[in-house]
């Protein structure tokens, strides 16, 4: 059975991903105490490493490796692998990527999942379990790791997005692909419906897209104006 936008299952979801900013964020023992900082660190390394192998195992089992369909190139699938890359290294360049497309992309694909399962399909758990620890890992990175981005941040990364996004384009038309959504919008409803045909709707993506980095980069620009007050 196929999971309904904003039914049940996925308002649960949403309420366990709040739950596991919760629990990861906001208790002062994590803060003050480096081996609790350094062991919900490893938890989070660990359960990022499993949702990617056991994500790979599921879709490669049953229907083997495609390029079309099974390369790490959409956004989500780059962002697990930035996140478990900065919080072994604490990279600025990868926290910088890991905060804006989990808060800005991966918060997008949890509001409106392309998904054609539902709980208790391990497919349905998976999908979530990617965008919801990466999301928990960007907010991990800025409260508890105390990594932010700066102004600079925001070139860096709209500069880096667009040659990356120009690789998964080329990628596309090799392999007759559709990472990203550069060719066509996801089956399910999403935020692109409302952008238009293509190639219009990847137009109106990249305000879009910008939109979201500079609405990421508010808190620390308002932080930043009060200090500075």
């Amino acid at each position: 059975m196929k999971s309904q936008l904003w039914d049940i299952q996925h308002i649960i979801v949403i309420l366990i991903t709040l739950f596991l900013i919760f629990i990861f964020i906001f208790p002062p023992y994590i803060k003050n105490n480096k081996r609790v900082k350094n062991i919900f660190t490893v938890i989070l390394l660990i359960l990022l490493i499993l949702t990617i192998v056991l994500t790979y195992i599921h879709r490669i089992i049953p229907y083997g490796f495609n390029l079309k369909y099974d390369l790490p190139l959409n956004i989500c699938d780059m962002t697990i692998l930035w996140a478990i890359f900065t919080l072994l290294t604490k990279n600025k360049y990868t926290f910088e990527l890991t905060y804006f497309w989990a808060i800005g992309g991966s918060t997008q694909a949890l509001l409106t999942p392309d998904l054609f399962s539902s709980f208790p399909d391990i497919g349905f758990i998976l999908f979530f379990s990617n965008h919801s620890l990466v999301i928990v890992s960007a907010l991990f990175m800025v409260f508890i790791f105390k990594l932010r981005p700066t102004p600079i941040s925001i070139l860096r990364v709209i500069l880096f997005t667009q040659f990356y996004l120009i690789i998964v384009a080329f990628a596309n038309i090799l392999l007759n692909a559709n990472y990203c959504y550069l060719c066509r919008k996801p089956m399910n409803s999403s935020i692109l419906d409302y952008f238009g045909h293509w190639p219009l709707y990847i137009i109106s993506m990249e305000i879009f897209g910008l939109f979201l980095i500079v609405l990421c980069y508010l808190p620390f620009f308002i932080k930043d104006h009060m200090i500075k007050k």
